[in-house]
């Protein structure tokens, strides 16, 4: 589930991340600006059990879920980064 906040949001990334159930989600954000999409807005990439997904859904709202065409291109930028990321690190590493 991807959610979408605006940078003066920030409050509810950190409280969805303190939160007891939804700390055990896996969690994932970028701001807008790395990954070449809208620079005032965090992406969070939430993922995990159904029931803990709830517990993410009622931090950041339901009305913060992004879907459609915007969705699936800001989770390829994120997971392209990430493997970026992964193949820089092999190369120190491997």
């Amino acid at each position: 589930m991807l959610f979408k906040l605006r940078k003066d949001e920030r409050g509810l990334l950190d409280a969805l991340l303190r939160d007891d159930r939804a700390s055990r989600l896996s969690i994932q954000y970028m701001e807008g600006a790395a990954i070449g999409e809208d620079p005032d807005c965090i992406y969070v990439l939430v993922e995990g059990p159904e029931d803990l997904l709830e517990a993410a859904k009622g931090i950041l709202g339901e009305g913060r879920i992004l879907g459609g065409d915007e969705a699936d291109r800001v989770l390829s930028k994120m997971r392209e980064l990430e493997d970026r990321a992964a193949e820089g690190l092999g190369s120190i590493f491997g």
